[in-house]
């Protein structure tokens, strides 16, 4: 009886050794699986913030409204009243579109309609004695287009003091005053092109890189 005790007490033990052993290798593993996945859901977290300051921005800036009602009152006598260019209308409705998706709070559909027309403007950012570096970003789709493809460069500004202006070079020479604008290559390689960012007196240049691509043979 008592050997059967001492050999269910080593038993034991041996069982409580090896399990102590299996938690000490499996702990760093949870640990770096912990710590990879807090580190995806802030970069994922800083992401989404940065969009939806993106979208902001557009949606501060002056937009005349495009409904037929804004203008049906409207003087005939007056001046007429500007138009949105194609280029802000595709703008405007990409913002929408971001600020819907990582907001937290999602738009009703009068109020995504509203923000794309123009019927409702985000109030720009009040004037302060200082304000913070203007930033921004610029990017193109398709990335790779094949020569004679329409390519489509956008931009967009944030910081500074909240109204922003834009020139676009292709080549060293100004090409476009808009914040996107679209053109075509005739030739293949690597093409740049290089937005002007100007916020009050601050400046800033994004290139942005596409590969055009030669005609199969």
């Amino acid at each position: 009886m008592v050997e059967e005790k001492a050999k269910l007490t080593t038993s034991l033990d041996r069982f409580e050794q090896r399990a102590r052993i299996a938690w000490l290798l499996v702990i760093p593993i949870l640990v770096a699986g912990a710590a990879a996945l807090i580190q995806h859901s802030i970069s994922k977290a800083g992401s989404r913030q940065e969009y939806v300051k993106l979208a902001l921005s557009i949606l501060k800036e002056p937009f005349p409204a495009t409904s037929s009602s804004a203008n049906s009152n409207a003087d005939p006598a007056a001046s007429p009243v500007p138009r949105p260019s194609e280029q802000q209308v595709l703008l405007r409705g990409w913002a929408v579109q971001l600020l819907d998706k990582y907001s937290p709070v999602r738009l009703d559909e009068e109020t995504k309609q509203g923000l794309r027309s123009g019927a409702i403007n985000l109030p720009a950012r009040e004037d302060t004695t200082e304000h913070p570096p203007v930033e921004g970003d610029a990017f193109a789709e398709p990335r790779q287009p094949n020569v004679g493809d329409l390519v489509t460069f956008a931009a967009a500004g944030w910081g500074g003091n909240g109204l922003y202006t834009y020139e676009w070079f292709v080549d060293d020479k100004s090409v476009s005053l808009d914040r996107l604008f679209k053109t075509r290559f005739s030739t293949a390689g690597v093409k740049v092109a290089r937005v002007c960012i100007t916020s009050d007196n601050d400046v800033i240049f994004r290139d942005v890189y596409v590969e055009v691509r030669a005609p199969a043979p």
